[in-house]
């Protein structure tokens, strides 16, 4: 998920929640003749009341009405940090190169991905990866991903 994407999704979300907040607030109301809709003054007095309250003073059963509207969010913004956090290590895998991958063995350097298989297509000390290398597909990934 892209940032743009994350902020659709949540944006989709917080007017969701605005919507059912209209809903109450309107079934709380009274209409007069002139079909105005008028709040009745002891919730306006109460909302206002609450609105000036921090966070931190609030009842507990205020704070869990709070913390119920973020639970609904929640998931999205763990898809995005998931997702960052694997596009990361993607790239940092993509990164890759054989040379980054020296081992002495019996006093040669060789240039061995520990991605590739041992004794496959290329000779180790080519310095090039399988096809089937993680560090061809993460690039590959990318690619198509951009």
């Amino acid at each position: 998920m892209t940032k743009s994407e994350l902020i659709e999704r949540l944006a989709d979300k917080e007017h969701a929640g605005w919507a059912h907040w209209m809903d109450y607030l309107f079934s709380k109301c009274l209409m007069n003749d002139r079909r105005e809709v008028i709040i009745p003054l002891p919730l306006v007095e109460r909302w206002r009341k609450q609105a000036e309250i921090p966070y931190t003073q609030l009842s507990e059963r205020e704070k869990q009405s709070d913390r119920d509207e973020v639970a609904h969010i929640l998931p999205i913004i763990d898809e995005y940090v998931r997702n960052e956090t694997i596009l990361a290590m993607l790239k940092e895998l993509a990164q890759g190169e054989a040379v980054r991958y020296a081992s002495e063995v019996d006093g040669d350097i060789l240039y061995d991905c520990p991605f590739c298989s041992p004794g496959g297509q290329y000779e180790p000390n080519e310095g090039q990866h399988e096809p089937t290398c993680l560090v061809i597909r993460a690039q590959q990934f990318l690619k198509e991903r951009s």
